[in-house]
């Protein structure tokens, strides 16, 4: 299944235009990994040197899986705007996607694949690096200490944390992430690319969730018809459905 392939496409298309007009570069791997915080680390507003995400100024995160590992360059680090370090002011946009290059996902598997891996990037908790979430919105809000900026923190740690945690699936294969603090207007348009790919995602689930899988009277039947992935698979759930029936007559 590749149901979120033509989200990546346009996603690429995003990024030459970023290379393209000198606002986007490739970030080298962090010099080690960072440390952790365990369950969650807590900064205070009078210890934060940056905030990324804040509702005002914007925030899109999301993922992106494929089976198609050649969409997925392997350890990639892109940022579009500045780095922590860089930052000329105390708040900042943020956009954040991850790609994820996997292998062996069925149709009856594709449904949980997203939420197995959302369960990784909101579980990661960096030292010096508070997150603060709204899954439902596809929104992340980031606060850093000014000790974690000082002490040379960087995307590219969160980066490997995340690389390090997405490779700990036995699913996945490669793992890419782009990240874009450049400007509200960009980060807006990755938020638009994120409500397509969680529709997508509701409507998997959905359809192996219910029994009736009746697409006159469901408010994905538009997804459905766009992601020709999503039909083959009613299709096949479907199929099941009638062998298990079979099978208990």
């Amino acid at each position: 299944m590749k149901p979120f392939d033509a989200i990546i496409a346009e996603l690429r298309e995003m990024e030459k235009g970023l290379f393209a007009r000198g606002l986007a570069r490739e970030l080298p791997p962090a010099p080690g990994p960072w440390p952790l915080a365990g369950d969650r680390d807590f900064v205070m507003v009078k210890d934060t040197a940056l905030e990324l995400g804040n509702p005002r100024v914007g925030s899109a995160s999301f993922v992106l899986w494929t089976p198609d590992l050649s969409l997925v360059s392997d350890n990639r680090i892109t940022l579009a705007g500045p780095d922590v370090s860089e930052a000329k002011t105390d708040i900042l946009p943020l956009g954040k996607v991850i790609l994820a290059g996997v292998s062996g996902v069925s149709e009856d598997k594709a449904p949980d694949l997203s939420r197995d891996l959302d369960a990784v990037r909101y579980g990661l908790s960096l030292e010096g690096c508070m997150m603060r979430t709204a899954s439902l919105n596809m929104r992340e809000w980031l606060r850093i200490s000014r000790e974690a900026r000082d002490n040379g923190f960087s995307l590219a740690h969160m980066a490997g944390a995340l690389f390090t945690g997405f490779r700990a699936l036995p699913f996945v294969e490669r793992v890419e992430v782009l990240f874009v603090t450049e400007s509200s207007e960009l980060v807006a348009k990755l938020y638009d690319l994120s409500r397509k790919s969680a529709r997508i995602g509701a409507a998997m689930r959905k359809m192996s969730k219910e029994m009736a899988l009746d697409c006159s009277e469901c408010e994905y039947q538009d997804v459905c018809d766009d992601v020709s992935e999503l039909s083959g698979m009613r299709e096949k759930l479907l199929q099941q459905k009638d062998e298990n029936a079979e099978g208990k007559s």
